[in-house]
């Protein structure tokens, strides 16, 4: 049943949920931190440029779920909410089903084009990638599956869970890679480093899996319990996330491979790490609004409006502080990393200032998306995110190369591509609370 309302206990959860991912993020960010000058010395600037490219274009297949995920969440929030168990399992094993048939697919197509490729070519390296590419393919294929426990644990209205899964990959990852750049493995640097990265998730992942489905046993995954109606139900809404979740891979992580094709491996390493640096405030971000779109799906179930727009205002007052503290952190960059890194790397003019506004408008888009997506209205979302996809690599390539901007134009490309989708989002997401109002 119903209640009307945001009642206490949930406030109290999504408060702590949002407490706990804000201490846990920067456990994770500074673990990430530790560990990237150590990868960074032990592969060199331009095999570290090279693994970046690789492993980022390759993880594309973490958005091959058809949505199933994301779907899952909103549909998962509703059927807990409503006391339905049975409908949770059913919901719950047809995801893991139909995910665990759609990775084989991915897998089989895989080896298929793995025949075909030249992957060498592709990634514009003389280095034998080939081992790389199978290694990395196939622990991101089984972490595929194992990560929708993070789903699991964000419909339970329990987010900082899947915080902690980051700090325990992290801290492994940082250990792992310390260890091995004490020795001497030349040679196989890159392949100790793809064992590690994709071992680690899946280890994590697995082991939660069995931890939280113990403790939730009337919810655990079983064959027996997939249904094909609720693939559709999960898949209406999901396909939706499933397209915008494409696009914006594309207009997101597609960077490091026009610099790649168009500059080079090292203006990679460069541009990664301005990102790096400046991205530590989007993760921080997106862990206050990580368990909001579960919130403002059950806020919106039971029509509880005036705690959305509130819950809007104050993250909006959050965004203007994390601006303030980007444009701060444009001044101290290049001393701070300089010491981070102990060695020194060039950056395109104008390539750390764009960075700082890139993340600014990346923000902005964070707060109207989450809203968006816990109501389940992506329509819109979908559309200006293919636009903006389209429009962002010609943007990059012709302030890269037609003027010059190098590194500098492709970040400039991005914001540019953002902005029509971030002014669109605030005023649909002001139209429908202002629609939900007058009611």
């Amino acid at each position: 049943m119903y209640i009307e309302g945001i009642n206490v206990k949930d406030k109290l959860k999504i408060k702590k949920s949002i407490i706990l991912n804000v201490l846990l993020k920067p456990i994770a960010m500074i673990l990430s931190l530790l560990y990237t000058p150590v990868i960074l010395r032990y592969l060199g600037a331009e095999t570290y440029g090279l693994w970046t490219t690789i492993s980022s274009t390759i993880s594309w297949i973490l958005t091959f779920d058809v949505g199933i995920g994301n779907g899952l969440r909103n549909r998962l929030v509703e059927s807990l909410d409503k006391g339905d168990i049975k409908a949770s399992k059913h919901l719950i094993s047809t995801a893991y089903v139909s995910l665990s048939l759609i990775t084989m697919a991915i897998f089989i197509f895989f080896l298929v084009i793995n025949c075909f490729v030249n992957w060498n070519s592709f990634f514009n390296t003389e280095e034998n990638v080939g081992p790389i590419i199978i290694i990395t393919v196939i622990a991101i294929c089984m972490s595929f599956i194992l990560s929708l426990i993070n789903t699991i644990s964000f419909s339970l209205q329990r987010s900082e869970e899947a915080a902690y899964r980051g700090v325990i990959i992290q801290l492994i990852n940082f250990i792992a890679i310390f260890f091995f750049s004490l020795r001497n493995d030349s040679g196989i640097q890159l392949t100790i480093v793809a064992l590690i990265t994709g071992l680690s998730p899946i280890i994590v992942y697995g082991l939660s899996s069995i931890a939280t489905f113990s403790r939730h046993k009337t919810i655990a995954p079983s064959i027996r319990y997939f249904k094909k109606d609720e693939l559709h139900n999960i898949c209406d809404l999901g396909l939706k996330f499933f397209l915008i979740q494409i696009v914006g891979l594309i207009l997101f992580s597609t960077d490091s491979l026009i610099i790649t094709k168009i500059i080079d491996n090292i203006h990679v390493t460069s541009y990664n790490m301005v990102y790096k640096i400046f991205g530590l405030s989007m993760t921080i971000f997106n862990a206050i609004l990580a368990p909001l779109w579960s919130g403002f799906t059950l806020a919106k179930s039971r029509r509880d409006y005036k705690w959305i727009k509130g819950t809007i205002k104050k993250v909006k007052m959050v965004w203007i502080l994390f601006s303030a503290a980007l444009l701060l952190a444009v001044f101290i960059y290049k001393p701070i990393t300089g010491i981070w890194l102990k060695t020194k790397l060039e950056y395109d003019k104008g390539l750390v200032i764009c960075m700082a506004v890139y993340f600014i408008v990346y923000m902005y888009s964070g707060i109207y998306s989450i809203v968006l997506n816990g109501f389940g209205e992506v329509n819109i979302q979908l559309i200006l995110g293919i636009i903006s996809a389209i429009l962002n690599i010609p943007f990059s390539i012709v302030l890269a190369n037609g003027f010059g901007l190098q590194t500098t134009g492709i970040c400039l490309g991005t914001i540019i591509s953002m902005m029509v989708g971030n002014i669109a989002f605030t005023i649909q997401v002001n139209k429908i609370l202002e629609k939900e109002h007058d009611r």
